[in-house]
């Protein structure tokens, strides 16, 4: 809390800070709205869960290569 500005509450999220960011909230909102189905979605997480999974899995093996090598 030390680090904020020396400013009130009031000023720390302005109201024109907060309306400005409408237009990208709707876009977001627009985006969530074009997934047609649950299953569309559960779809696109798992792809993404797996591309996380691999790339940690790629990252260590990058790792234990390099300390097997020192």
């Amino acid at each position: 809390m030390e680090h904020l500005p020396p400013v009130g509450w009031a000023d720390v999220a302005p109201k024109a800070d907060i309306h400005g960011l409408e237009p990208r909230f709707a876009a977001i909102e627009r985006r969530f709205d074009t997934v047609a189905t649950k299953a569309e979605l559960q779809r696109e997480l798992r792809d993404g869960f797996a591309t996380i999974v691999a790339a940690n899995t790629t990252i260590m093996g990058l790792v234990v290569a390099a300390v097997s090598v020192l």
